[in-house]
């Protein structure tokens, strides 16, 4: 053992003079731990497979996101007693465009960039909203006249942990 009580570490090198000498691969100390760090070579290899395992998980996270608003869309299916076809505006003006078509309880249509679905169930629109195929947030609102006033989330299905109140007016 060296003076100083450290214990010596060895090192298994991979000597590659044109990438500016020694790049350690492995190391393997006295305690037989071992640590591997990254060379040029290996780095970009592993960020285009965890790119790869990203994308993956997000079609995972998408069918699952869009299984849950088709089950939370049924159970909160009924018939519907109001009517919210037709334009809308939103005072937080992010949401652009906003319109749907009714047939029945069904509603389809559009706000901002988003594709609208959902169902009418009384007076409460249950709404998911998607974008690229996939549904990114759900909304409740009830209809009092003119005004669709509730909460939008981030949540598929909808909830209240992470509500943010939405009002609509309807554009007349």
């Amino acid at each position: 053992m060296p003076s100083g009580g450290k214990k010596p570490q060895r090192s298994i090198t991979n000597s590659r003079p044109d990438c500016g000498g020694l790049i350690p691969l492995v190391i393997l100390d006295c305690r037989g731990d071992i640590s591997v760090t990254m060379n040029s070579f290996i780095l970009p290899i592993l960020c285009v497979f965890a790119i790869g395992l990203a994308g993956c998980n997000s079609k995972e996270k998408c069918a699952r996101s869009n299984q849950a608003a088709n089950d939370w869309l049924s159970a909160n299916a009924g018939s519907a007693a109001a009517n919210i076809a037709g334009a809308w505006s939103a005072q937080d003006m992010a949401w652009g465009t906003i319109c749907f078509q009714q047939e029945g309880s069904k509603v389809h249509g559009v706000m901002g960039a988003c594709q609208v679905d959902g169902h009418m169930n009384g007076s409460i629109a249950y709404l998911t909203l998607s974008s690229d195929e996939c549904v990114r947030y759900s909304v409740v609102a009830k209809k009092r006249g003119s005004i669709l006033s509730g909460f939008y989330s981030a949540s598929v299905p909808f909830s209240t942990v992470d509500q943010k109140p939405l009002e609509l007016r309807r554009v007349e």
